[in-house]
């Protein structure tokens, strides 16, 4: 989990959105299976705005769509109940 919480942290400080949202979906999904919903739920919130930040950014209909249907995109928005944005 350090391992984790140190990629976070350096994707942030390189201000590496990819880098940020895919590893607090991974540190939000460790948390989860230790029975820290709380934070896991804050982890993945955070991802989905760091992807929704990500999405308003894309020019490319197509380019906004792919990114959206993405397995681990999905995946986030699933976890935490929600449908992802629409394209």
């Amino acid at each position: 989990m350090r391992t984790l919480e140190a990629s976070v942290r350096l994707a942030e400080s390189l201000q590496t959105p990819r880098e940020v949202w895919l590893g607090k979906a991974a540190l939000g999904k460790v948390l989860a299976c230790l029975g820290r919903e709380h934070d896991a739920e804050a982890l993945l919130q955070q991802a989905a705005q760091t992807i929704e930040s990500l999405v308003d950014k894309l020019q490319t209909p197509s380019l906004r769509r792919s990114f959206l249907v993405a397995a681990p995109v999905v995946d986030i928005y699933h976890t935490l109940g929600h449908r992802p944005p629409s394209v």
